[in-house]
């Protein structure tokens, strides 16, 4: 629905290629931090993992990969307002994610939690 609302906007394609590389980007910072708790919180999985961190390597891989993404969407964010309207599809965007994200929070409460073939 976000990505829908840009091209309506009439958003130029270079906008939308920023708003799919920020999507992109996003999505991987909850996933390094929750690597970064996974062999306390799920020790089968990290036993039965093909390939395994240890030590030091552990912690600092998920860390330098959050940082990375964070400077990355810095510089995605300089370049989004370089963009005629940039900020104000920014809002947009944001907005209709956090509806998103909040009517999926309800339907996940109102079925009593994640399905666990999630």
């Amino acid at each position: 629905i976000s990505s829908a609302s840009l091209a309506f906007a009439g958003a130029r394609v270079e906008t939308f290629a920023v708003f799919a590389s920020l999507g992109g980007i996003i999505i991987l910072i909850p996933v390094m931090g929750a690597a970064m708790g996974l062999e306390k919180k799920r020790p089968d999985l990290y036993r039965e993992s093909s390939f395994r961190l240890s030590g030091w390597y552990y912690r600092a891989a998920p860390i330098v990969g959050m940082a990375l993404s964070a400077v990355i969407v810095g510089i995605l964010l300089i370049d989004l307002s370089s963009h005629r309207d940039g900020f104000f599809m920014l809002s947009v965007f944001v907005t209709l994610t956090a509806l998103g994200a909040a009517y999926a929070g309800w339907r996940i409460r109102k079925i009593g939690g994640i399905p666990a073939s999630f």
